[in-house]
């Protein structure tokens, strides 16, 4: 069974594979727009299967034709079934933990349901629903892959596997680049991949509702494409405008991204690349249709339809009767006068908090490098943590990596023009958003650090100092990103739990429930998960409270209301300890 075992995996192409996940994701996309232009409804329900029977005959076409004489069939057979088996894996870890966030549970999953349910963004907008106005004019990528799946699998909580798919292709893709590298040595391309992948933004937000872990990984397999595609992979190709497609339609942000991305790669292609002007022609004329069939079909709505709509293109966020989503708990009052230069440091040499239950943001602490509270660990059971969001370590770090920037700069370096474009590409990036200072818009600051570490890496002097110096910085940012993916994992699986048994103890409730949703959609569909009778009220009928027990869910705004006889819930000894920074998902 080993040998059987061994022999399959020997014969998985891990890029193929990772190349199919990310085409999947575009095709969803595709066939999702061709039936809301169209209103072929089939188009849209069956937009996932349609996805996979693509896929299949797509890679019968090329092999077919392109590596018939080089590459067996049964190897091609081999790598779909593992493809379709990943999947099914990874839908599965998806159902392990459940979404417990505020944002996931009540605009992203509301925007999930109305479109598996009949609601085509290109030809209506939906109302008057508590959080129409960013279902209607935000961008929807995430949420058409999700409703998607939710329509072939049937389960709400795969709705949020395509972070994982993301997550798989950008380590493949990484860790592939770095063994061209670094040569023979396979322990070092892994940990340099695994480091990339530990950013904190995409470690919380992984098995969440959430996507700015997707502008995060997006970000990894569009620089690393870009790098395969100066080595002339023809493969490179097909991740750069699929990775460009997804970033353009999953946000806003994701189209400025796009746009820098694109601007610096055509850069870089005449400064460095000059004597190859097919690679430049190529990258342009890609670029440039990529771009086109993103906002004019895939991302139709928002893009064309603000437009059209006589709004801004980034409606709600910018234009007439802009929505300021940037004040209450979103940022400090003392931010208000100050720059985002200003914002930024201070954000950054802050005690890692969050939150926790206030009506309106707390003021940032300052914290000395090298010094961490227990407490600052603990708020990375949420996914958007509001100073220091890339970790207690991170400030540290930084420092290290400036020291070590200093020596390359001071001294004669391998790909030092190379490494300053990539700094000045990474540093534009950040700086261009208004509020660089929280950490979920600005993920690709994690990888400042380890770009200086790996082009430390790569020269042949090095110093013992600093020698020294690049293995505490790894260190360090090994154990920052582990640690906080360890709180992430188990503080999501400890909530999962925990609501499981609100359900199941629900499920035994003597008679219907009555339930005010208030906005959580989630709630609605996990009743229905566990085939519990309720009935949905509004909030302004209280006739239901007299002489009833009151139940709010863990991670949710709900209301549920059950007879006063109900035996009451009782939470385990350990999530009682817990239950103070959990409850209501801050």
């Amino acid at each position: 069974m080993f040998k059987l075992s061994g022999f399959f995996l020997r014969k998985i192409n891990i890029i193929l594979i990772s190349l199919l996940l990310i085409v999947l994701y575009v095709l969803v996309l595709f066939w999702s727009a061709l039936g809301f232009l169209t209103s072929t409804n089939f188009l849209v329900v069956q937009s996932f299967s349609l996805s996979l029977f693509t896929i299949i005959m797509i890679t019968g076409l090329v092999y077919n034709y392109k590596f018939k004489e080089h590459i067996s069939l049964k190897i091609i057979v081999i790598n779909i079934v593992f493809f379709f088996l990943l999947i099914a894996f990874l839908c599965f870890v998806s159902t392990i933990f459940w979404d417990n966030t505020y944002d996931g549970q009540t605009y992203h999953l509301e925007g999930i349901h109305e479109l598996a349910n009949g609601w085509n963004p290109f030809k209506t907008l939906l109302e008057p629903l508590p959080y129409w106005i960013f279902s209607n004019h935000y961008s929807k990528a995430f949420e058409i892959f999700g409703s998607s799946i939710l329509q072939f699998t049937g389960e709400m909580e795969t709705t949020k596997v395509s972070n994982l798919m993301l997550f798989f292709v950008a380590w493949v893709i990484s860790f592939s680049y770095f063994k061209t590298i670094f040569l023979n040595k396979p322990i070092k391309s892994f940990i340099y991949a695994t480091l990339i992948v530990l950013n904190p933004i995409i470690t919380t937000q992984l098995f969440t509702l959430l996507f700015d872990c997707q502008l995060a990984l997006l970000f990894i397999i569009l620089v690393f494409s870009f790098l395969f595609y100066l080595q002339n992979k023809t493969w490179a190709l097909i991740f750069l405008s699929s990775s460009l497609v997804i970033l353009i339609s999953v946000k806003f942000t994701g189209l400025v991204y796009a746009c820098i991305f694109s601007f610096f790669a055509c850069i870089y292609l005449l400064v460095f690349q000059n004597k190859n002007k097919k690679l430049f022609k190529k990258f342009i004329l890609i670029s440039f249709f990529t771009f086109l069939i993103s906002i004019t079909f895939i991302s139709l709505n928002p893009y064309i339809t603000n437009l059209t709509g006589g709004k801004h293109i980034f409606y709600p966020l910018m234009g007439e009767n802009a929505v300021n989503i940037m004040q209450g708990t979103n940022r400090p009052i003392s931010f208000e006068n100050k720059n985002r230069f200003q914002k930024f440091i201070i954000a950054y040499t802050s005690i890692s908090s969050n939150v926790h239950g206030n009506k309106i943001a707390p003021e940032p602490q300052f914290k000395y490098p090298y010094v961490v509270h227990l407490k600052e660990w603990t708020v990375f059971k949420s996914p958007s943590v509001l100073y220091g969001g890339l970790g207690p370590l991170f400030f540290s770090s930084i420092i290290l990596a400036f020291f070590i920037l200093l020596y390359l700069f001071l001294n004669s370096i391998y790909f030092k023009k190379q490494f300053v474009f990539l700094l000045t590409f990474i540093l534009f990036s950040i700086f261009i958003v208004p509020e660089c200072w929280l950490a979920r818009y600005v993920p690709q600051l994690w990888y400042l650090p380890i770009i200086i570490l790996i082009f430390y890496d790569l020269q042949i002097k090095k110093t013992r100092l600093f020698n020294l110096t690049s293995k505490i910085l790894c260190y360090l940012l090994m154990l920052n990103g582990a640690i906080i993916l360890m709180i992430a994992i188990l503080s999501n699986y400890i909530i999962t739990q925990q609501q499981k048994n609100e359900y199941i103890w629900l499920k035994n409730a003597p008679t219907s429930i009555k339930m005010i949703s208030n906005g959580f959609k989630s709630t609605e569909y996990r009743l229905n998960k566990y085939k519990i009778n309720y009935q949905m009220i509004n909030d302004s009928d209280t006739t239901y409270y007299a002489s009833s027990m009151i139940f709010k869910p863990i991670s949710s705004s709900s209301v549920l209301i059950l007879p006063k006889n109900t035996p009451a819930y009782t939470p385990s000894r350990f999530f009682k300890y817990l239950e103070s920074y959990v409850k209501n998902g801050k």
